[in-house]
């Protein structure tokens, strides 16, 4: 049996990584619970960031399914 590293519409997990890390810095709408601001942080994996906002500095774990451009 054979792994593939393969994830996310035939992109391998490397790279979906490195097109997340371009979203560091940018401001997103989190859309879990009541919508908020934030700011993303860092990435934790192909799914996730990190992301805080102004009214709560510690960052928060956020799947990208649950934030969308501003």
């Amino acid at each position: 049996m054979t792994t593939n590293s393969t994830q996310l519409n035939g992109h391998p997990s490397s790279e979906i990584l490195e097109i997340h890390k371009r979203m560091i810095g940018k401001t997103v709408l989190v859309i879990d619970g009541d919508p908020w601001y934030g700011e993303i942080k860092g990435v934790i994996d192909e799914e996730y960031f990190s992301i805080s906002s102004a009214e709560s500095p510690a960052p928060r774990k956020v799947s990208m399914y649950k934030i969308r451009s501003t």
